[in-house]
């Protein structure tokens, strides 16, 4: 079905008329043309005419004039109402492949678990990645690597990764070059996850638990140096990490920001592994001199980065055990490092699901717990705070007190 909206200033009056599809005539425009838009729809006309009779006003058929009092903002939020309805993506992104539905994710506020904050808490979900948060760096360092030729048809590809990268990388690196990577991986990161890791088809080498990813880093670099045409794809140093962050997580939070709530964030909140998201999104936001802050989380237990030792910790994908390359290099641009412990974390990972219905894994408990925490702090009433929920909580099914159903939650076997 095709249909088409035509908007004209009359005067004092602005004017929608919607009609079936046909070329449009000049000579018949009787005042300031605006848009004229032809939008192509799969409903018949009178469900497609209900549908937007909330955003629209009261539209009984296709062939009434509405008028409103003219105001810019009006003829304005018509527009926008119109350009979505002939959005291609109306009814869903398509893709012909995984690396096509990387990116573009939705920002959602918080509700109940946010009622005590004195801020609003937005929650950029890269739990709806097609992987995770790491799909954004994978993409742009493999997409660079194989751009330079450092990736060729003989080239082995290996990383050091707590999973979600190697989740990414059997993706990604099969969509570009149909291989896959071989992974190292420390014990610390749980039997599923590293299931997980090796259903996807790739060779996954198993390292210490107690140093975390660490061990696995130096495990990495031992088996690349005694081999031929590697790539190290080194989340940790690589500055095509950062770089995803910063043309794409930092302007789509900028943007949706402002569209929710009508103010730029005063703060973004993420836990730091690689630390890669954090420092892209504050190299983003020094490039358009914004001003918000870039606040990094550690575990309580395993924080190098405010000065204590590091333990084997609970919340896979941070504090790999080491000083990453990307901070040394680019540190200075992150604002404050807090820390949380694993309990708290724990915990807000479970009302995460319990109250707002997101099944993320833990270290959105620790992103999503600190920034409540920030929210709540007497220099950020009335502005918005940014955090992130790194990845989908499935994979952590099998960790002791992160996912226990609340004692409210009853079992009852009916099979007797």
């Amino acid at each position: 079905m095709k249909y088409r909206f035509t908007l004209i200033k009359r005067e004092n009056n602005l004017i929608l008329t919607i009609s079936d599809w046909q070329p449009l005539n000049p000579q018949n425009i009787n005042g300031e043309l605006f848009t004229t838009q032809m939008i192509e729809d799969f409903m018949p006309k009178n469900y497609f005419l209900d549908n937007i009779k909330e955003s629209l006003g009261n539209i009984d058929n296709a062939e009434t004039e509405f008028v409103w009092p003219f105001a810019e903002s009006t003829c304005n939020k018509i527009i926008n109402i119109l350009n979505a309805l002939a959005s291609p993506e109306r009814y869903g992104r398509t893709s012909e492949n995984y690396i096509g539905l990387i990116g573009k994710t939705p920002l959602v506020k918080l509700n109940s678990l946010a009622d005590e904050c004195d801020a609003t808490v937005l929650v950029k979900l890269e739990n709806m990645e097609p992987n995770s948060v790491k799909d954004r760096p994978v993409l742009s360092i493999l997409e660079q690597a194989v751009k330079r030729g450092d990736i060729n048809d003989n080239t082995e590809t290996v990383e050091a990764s707590s999973g979600n990268v190697a989740f990414a990388l059997s993706a990604i690196l099969h969509s570009l070059t149909n291989k896959k990577p071989r992974i190292f991986i420390s014990k610390m990161h749980g039997k599923t996850k590293i299931r997980a890791v090796r259903i996807s088809g790739v060779p996954v080498m198993l390292t210490a638990a107690a140093e975390g990813t660490a061990s696995a880093k130096k495990a990495s670099i031992k088996y690349a140096e005694s081999q031929e045409n590697i790539f190290q794809v080194n989340q940790h140093g690589n500055p095509d990490n950062p770089r995803a962050h910063r043309l794409t997580t930092g302007p789509e939070i900028y943007h949706q920001c402002q569209v929710m709530t009508g103010q730029p964030p005063a703060e973004f909140v993420t836990g730091l592994g690689s630390c890669g998201t954090a420092i892209g999104v504050a190299m983003f936001r020094d490039d358009i001199n914004a001003d918000f802050k870039v606040i990094g989380v550690e575990p309580e237990e395993a924080s190098l980065l405010t000065g204590k030792e590091f333990n084997a910790h609970r919340f896979s994908g941070l504090a790999p055990g080491f000083i990453t390359g990307n901070y040394k290099a680019e540190g200075h641009l992150i604002d404050e490092i807090v820390t949380i412990s694993w309990q708290e974390g724990f915990e807000v990972c479970r009302r995460m699901l319990i109250e707002e219905g997101y099944l993320t894994g833990a270290s959105t408990g620790a992103s999503v717990g600190a920034a409540l925490h920030r929210a709540k702090l007497p220099e950020n009433r009335g502005k918005v705070i940014v955090t992130i929920a790194h990845d989908r909580g499935d994979r952590y099914l099998n960790i002791d007190d992160l996912y226990r159903p609340p004692e409210t939650a009853e079992e009852i076997d009916l099979e007797n």
